[in-house]
């Protein structure tokens, strides 16, 4: 490095432009290369661009025989440039090899994955009042006073409880015989316990009508164990051999190497936004997982955001630091200058990434769509009152046949007695 040029390396991504740096174009060079330039002229410092031909920061690629740096990185230890223009992760492997700057944005991890569509909804206010319901309610208490039954005749030594246990149950409904005192003080709680139950539950549903579809996962542990059921494949514009993981514990990260092993990747040649964004769209099982700041961005500038759901993990903040070799120069003087700029790099980022656009996307859960449905009115207790009817007729025509029964027994009973009168 001469002591008035800036050897700044730079891996071009869609948004990266280092053309627009210094000049009238009308275009903005990005969020990294405008803060790197500020504090080159705060440090009367020009700079000179030097392009990588390969995608991203760079990771330490290994054969049998040696180890080598790719990308910006590579760049690094081959001394062709004196620090990243783009801002990388702070990673373990990395700070053993080079330096890092003041952490410049600390962004929380995040998720990208397509939105599912929720069912569409219809909420019937008549529920309750079907005869179906009714029914139910019926037949529970049916069955409460068979197993009461079955038990009491169990215990008393009856070798045909399950049969007798039925035919008791059957007459006590038809009034046939009078049930136990015990038997109404059951059948009333069960009836009253089971129509709260349903009633509870119906207003609930009611309450929280529409229902809402929660997300699939919350943080990258819940993610690695649907990555290793194969319920969600990673997407990544590298090879999986190059897949890194270390913002997660050591357990998970290799539970996530192990389903990427047995699962693959889907990997995208084109590491544009765009391309990225627009896969996700295409493929309901894939996840890309980066910083929330990073996924903002992507989703601010892409037309179609609103199909897309962003997650944040709150668990593992992620540092993105511009690096350098121990040998540069000028490294405690750059990070100074760094540090003052801190309310300048938040504003920056303002400019790029607007919030309040990416809002449908941040959403905690999706509600599913509300179709029309009819106003409760006296037809849907209908039931009720067809049921009840029923069994009063029944209980009507019971009785009269019993008493109709009862007079013409009486009256051939008179009859005979009579008639045996006049034959003696």
């Amino acid at each position: 490095m001469e002591n008035s040029v800036l050897r700044v390396g730079v891996s071009v991504w869609d948004y990266m432009k280092p053309e627009c740096v210094s000049t009238s174009r009308g275009c903005s060079p990005g969020p990294e290369l405008e803060i790197i330039y500020l504090a080159a002229q705060m440090m009367n410092l020009s700079i000179e661009f030097v392009l990588s031909n390969e995608k991203g920061c760079g990771i330490r690629k290994r054969t049998p025989d040696s180890s080598y740096w790719t990308s910006l990185m590579g760049m690094l230890a081959r001394n062709e440039i004196d620090i990243t223009g783009n801002i990388c992760y702070l990673m373990q492997e990395r700070l053993q090899s080079f330096n890092a700057s003041t952490p410049i944005w600390i962004s929380n991890q995040a998720f990208l994955i397509k939105k599912p569509i929720p069912p569409s909804v219809r909420f019937k206010a008549e529920a309750p009042f079907h005869w179906k319901a009714w029914l139910l309610v019926l037949f529970c208490m049916f069955c409460c006073v068979l197993i009461w039954s079955f038990y009491h005749l169990f215990c008393a030594g009856n070798s045909r409880a399950a049969l007798n246990s039925f035919h008791d149950a059957w007459d006590i409904f038809l009034q046939f015989k009078t049930p136990p005192r015990s038997m109404f003080w059951l059948c009333n709680i069960l009836f009253f316990v089971t129509l709260k139950i349903y009633y509870t539950s119906y207003i609930r549903v009611s309450l929280l009508y529409p229902a809402v579809v929660q997300r699939p996962f919350k943080n990258i542990v819940e993610l690695a164990d649907l990555m290793e059921r194969g319920e969600y494949r990673l997407m990544h514009y590298h090879q999986p051999k190059r897949i890194i993981f270390e913002f997660c514990p050591p357990e998970i990260c290799l539970k996530l190497q192990s389903a990427i092993e047995k699962h693959g990747i889907h990997h995208v040649s084109d590491s544009s936004p765009k391309k990225l964004l627009q896969t996700l769209i295409d493929n309901d099982q894939l996840v890309l997982i980066s910083n929330h700041i990073s996924l903002e961005f992507y989703l601010s500038k892409f037309p179609k955001r609103e199909k897309l759901w962003l997650i944040t993990d709150t668990m593992y903040p992620q540092l993105n630091c511009y690096f350098w070799n121990p040998s540069f120069v000028r490294k405690k003087e750059f990070d100074n200058v760094l540090t003052i700029m801190s309310t300048f790099k938040m504003n920056v980022l303002k400019r790029y990434v607007d919030s309040t656009m990416t809002d449908d996307s941040k959403q905690q859960f999706l509600r599913a769509e509300v179709s029309s449905y009819d106003q409760l009115s006296l037809t849907h207790a209908k039931h009720l009152f067809i049921e009840f009817g029923v069994a009063v007729l029944f209980s009507t025509a019971v009785f009269a046949l019993e008493t109709l029964l009862e007079q013409w027994v009486t009256a051939v009973l008179s009859f005979r007695y009579q008639f045996n009168l006049k034959l003696s």
